[in-house]
């Protein structure tokens, strides 16, 4: 059921790589131009079918933004296994509520706000918050994403993101089996690079189980040094309480 109403006839992908020909090749990426994406999925289609494909089939992936421009996968591959590039370069988790698989894109959003004064006290914590960060050693400073180049010769690619204060020559290689343009491929390195120094700052706490809508993969906000954070929630244990890693 897809109506089509504008088609150029120059064969993709030279247009619109071939700019020193058809010097409108910039205006691709912004325009209606349906060459070279009639192939293209949604990023919630491709879960979806990988899910069922799984035998998973109760599943909610109306939360889920993007666009799969191509992606390779193994046949012999688990479920699992052909999710996880994708959740890597899309950012995005799997949640389970209520028997539910729930894949949802990061939004960084607040889900719950915690106060201090209700939290639970734990016999096996030293405190009733316990905030960290771990140094800058433990983190790479320049990370670099081999991709599928989308829009050209489906050529091998790599981009690369750097700290700006970065001293060291070292780098963190990945290696993704998607079809990527070169500016996906430099948000998504530096996405992963910004996420790296963020994630240095971890959080442990507990909540009673009168707060069991707080779960994995929500968002809460914390007090932190006289101001607030938001961290997401990894790591939920429960007994007598809620015992909270974020």
């Amino acid at each position: 059921k897809a109506h089509v109403w504008a088609w150029d006839a120059r064969p993709y992908p030279a247009f619109p790589g071939n700019q020193d020909l058809w010097s409108d090749g910039d205006n691709y990426l912004h325009g209606h131009w349906l060459n070279g994406r009639g192939s293209s999925r949604s990023l919630a289609g491709v879960v979806a079918e990988i899910c069922h494909q799984s035998g998973v089939t109760d599943i909610d992936v109306s939360g889920l933004y993007g666009v799969v421009r191509g992606y390779s996968a193994e046949n012999s591959d688990t479920g699992r296994a052909r999710l996880q590039p994708l959740m890597l370069a899309y950012g995005f988790d799997a949640i389970e509520r209520d028997g539910v698989l729930v894949f949802r894109t990061r939004s960084g959003a607040s889900d719950f706000e915690i106060d201090v004064e209700r939290l639970a006290v734990s016999r096996d914590a030293d405190s009733d918050l316990t905030l960290s960060r771990a140094p800058l050693a433990e983190l790479a400073g320049r990370l670099r994403l081999s991709f599928i180049e989308a829009d050209a010769e489906f050529a091998a690619r790599g981009e690369e993101a750097i700290f700006p204060d970065e001293a060291t020559r070292s780098v963190a290689q990945s290696d993704l089996p998607l079809v990527l343009t070169d500016r996906e491929a430099r948000g998504i390195v530096e996405r992963w690079l910004a996420e790296s120094r963020v994630a240095r700052d971890t959080a442990q706490f507990a909540l009673p189980l009168s707060k069991l809508a707080v779960r994995a993969g929500d968002v809460v906000t914390l007090p932190d040094k006289g101001e607030t954070a938001r961290y997401r929630i990894d790591r939920v244990e429960q007994s007598e309480m809620q015992m909270l890693e974020a």
